[in-house]
């Protein structure tokens, strides 16, 4: 379960002439960074490379640690100096006591977790607030592409008032509706939320119709 292959481009730190969605992710990590205090102490859910957490470690003085379970990113995070800890996500956060952390963060693995709603229960038990971003699915070039070639895979709908997950929820897309219906549900309060167009900007299309407009956004809660 890594942040590099949920649909979105991998959180990297690109160089000026790195490629679009390169930049793009740069400048998504912008606003992330900025949600999370100084000195925090801050646990990073798929955690890829690790290259939210160096950029942390540098410009927030964080103490971090990261949960990934792809063996080539643990060799990069480990040759970067990170505390890595190989686990999956889909078995929770078991290993973790409560209000371990400042901060928990999930970037762009949220469509891959079997069982999310639990796993945003738990980010919230381990860490005073979490921080997540995935790819809004009802955004318009999203509708488009299902009008020209059939339903998105997985998309069922959310169902979060009866309490039960089951493995159908795995892999599948989120939309700005679904987080923010899970908010209102499990009396989550969000903090504070960036709704991005597709260069990564939060555009006044995406901040004032989210549904349609904002391809990717990202949500700062806490209990």
């Amino acid at each position: 379960m890594t942040a590099d292959t949920a649909g979105e481009p991998a959180v990297t730190v690109a160089t000026s002439r790195g490629r679009p969605e390169e930049r793009r992710a740069r400048r998504d990590l912008d606003h992330l960074v900025g949600w999370v205090p100084m000195g925090a102490q801050v646990l990073d859910l798929g955690c890829g490379d690790g290259s939210l957490l160096l950029r942390l470690e540098a410009e927030r003085d964080v103490q971090g640690l990261g949960l990934e379970i792809n063996p080539d990113n643990i060799s990069h995070c480990l040759e970067a100096g990170l505390q890595v800890v190989e686990q999956d996500l889909d078995r929770g956060l078991a290993n973790f006591c409560d209000s371990s952390f400042d901060v928990v963060v999930m970037t762009y693995t949220l469509q891959e977790v079997a069982r999310p709603l639990r796993l945003i229960d738990e980010m919230l038990r381990v860490g005073q607030r979490g921080i997540v971003s995935f790819r809004n699915y009802a955004h318009w070039r999203s509708r488009w592409d299902t009008l020209r070639g059939g339903p998105l895979p997985g998309a069922e709908p959310l169902a979060t008032t009866s309490g039960v997950e089951t493995e159908q929820y795995a892999v599948r897309p989120w939309t700005v509706a679904d987080f923010e219906q899970l908010c209102r549900e499990r009396q989550i309060r969000v903090v504070g939320r960036y709704m991005l167009n597709a260069a990564g900007v939060e555009s006044t299309a995406a901040r004032h119709c989210p549904k349609l407009c904002a391809h990717t956004v990202m949500y700062h809660f806490s209990r």
